[in-house]
């Protein structure tokens, strides 16, 4: 299956791209996004980002930083809550289409406003 082989990868391609590296169809696609309990591939494609960025973390975890323990100075905290949050914003960034992202741009400032 193409989405065992590299869902790092994977979680970067459109739903069109993906379509057509597995030999398919877009509707095949979301159909067994929808199989593995997404809402649809969108929802899949956030899932693989997450778990890759998860093992990516363990992977390579970042000197001094792991989860807030019992004794942690105030600022220790601090900074280990700037680290996850800063790896979350790159998960989310990493995932999103700029195509689409562009696209949606000009489709709302092209539309008919009240």
């Amino acid at each position: 299956m193409v989405l065992e082989r590299d869902p790092a990868r994977i979680a970067h391609l459109t739903v069109n791209e993906l379509a057509l590296e597995a030999g398919t169809s877009t509707a095949t696609v979301v159909r067994t996004a929808r199989s593995l309990g997404f809402d649809g591939y969108p929802q899949l494609r956030y899932a693989l980002a997450v778990q890759a960025g998860a093992a990516s973390a363990a992977e390579n975890p970042l000197p001094g930083v792991a989860d807030v323990a019992e004794g942690d100075s105030v600022g220790t905290i601090v900074a280990k809550l700037a680290v996850f949050e800063c790896r979350q914003i790159m998960a989310s960034a990493d995932i999103v289409s700029t195509t689409a992202l562009e696209a949606t741009a000009r489709a709302l400032a092209a539309a008919n406003r009240c």
